[in-house]
């Protein structure tokens, strides 16, 4: 059998059209989206010798297992939230919750990076028992941030009339235990500004205390807010995306490029 002939790669320069790195660097800077870049490290807690399951009660990473440290202000472009068919297991589309993020190489984000998105917002819903004592302000999973939407509502005179409204608190609602365990709605939703109050990101129960309406410390409540959307980094689409730059007649050199990471939601990453 005859072997295959071996050809010396040409020696010819050819015309080349080489990347800019530094172009792709200012077009993140002029076009990207303002983020909130936090670095991780898987934390030192332990509830479980065997399985390394992270404590629940943690108080550096509250039970998720990683220590997120390091916040800085950068930008990246963002891509819309990935779509992806399941045909085997459901009909249509499924949006999985994820998001591509395209940042400097200089930033090298790791796994369970965590990306903040700082002017965009989404509504978030949970369940927890009180922590905040009498006159002091509760922390949700999330800061509640603030949206202005302008609505046509109908005037005291019949009349279309344009009003601007803060969104942040959709609903808040006591519940009350009725045997061990068991729970149940309790009185009417708590209204802004009559039950509670939102300060930095906070809730404030001192107008519902005053009224006897806000929950007592340990009561339960569920709570429907905007936040600023919170990402985790799960996937490296283009972790590594380099390429040599020649000018003239230097020889060519190295030069990083933008990566992309995928990114989920990180209440849908949790246990990851």
């Amino acid at each position: 059998m005859s072997q295959p002939r071996r050809v010396a790669p040409s020696t010819r320069l050819k015309p080349r059209v080489d990347a800019n790195p530094a172009a792709f660097d200012g077009l993140l800077a002029s076009h990207g989206h303002r983020l909130l870049w936090e670095s991780a490290c898987r934390c030192a807690c332990l509830n479980n010798g065997e399985t390394g399951q992270p404590a629940t009660d943690c108080p550096v990473c509250e039970g998720s297992g990683w220590d997120h440290y390091d916040p800085v202000e950068v930008r990246g472009i963002v891509d819309s939230l990935a779509r992806q068919e399941e045909g085997w297991l459901v009909f249509g589309d499924f949006a999985s919750g994820t998001a591509l993020v395209t940042v400097p190489h200089a930033q090298m984000p790791g796994r369970w990076h965590r990306y903040t998105f700082l002017d965009s917002v989404m509504e978030h819903s949970e369940t927890r028992a009180r922590t905040a004592p009498v006159g002091g302000r509760e922390r949700l999973r999330y800061p509640i941030a603030k949206a202005t939407a302008s609505l046509i509502e109908t005037g005291p005179d019949g009349a279309d009339l344009r009003v601007n409204r803060t969104l942040d608190v959709f609903r808040l609602r006591r519940a009350t235990e009725q045997t061990p365990g068991r729970f149940l709605p309790a009185g009417e939703p708590l209204r802004r500004g009559v039950d509670f109050a939102v300060v930095d990101g906070l809730i404030d129960w001192t107008l519902g205390e005053q009224r006897g309406t806000a929950p007592a410390p340990g009561e339960r409540f569920a709570v429907a807010y905007l936040h600023h959307p919170r990402m985790v980094v799960g996937e490296f689409v283009h972790g590594v995306r380099d390429t040599f730059v020649q000018k003239k007649s230097t020889s060519a050199a190295y030069a990083p490029l933008p990566v992309t990471v995928r990114c989920k939601l990180d209440f849908l990453g949790e246990g990851a």
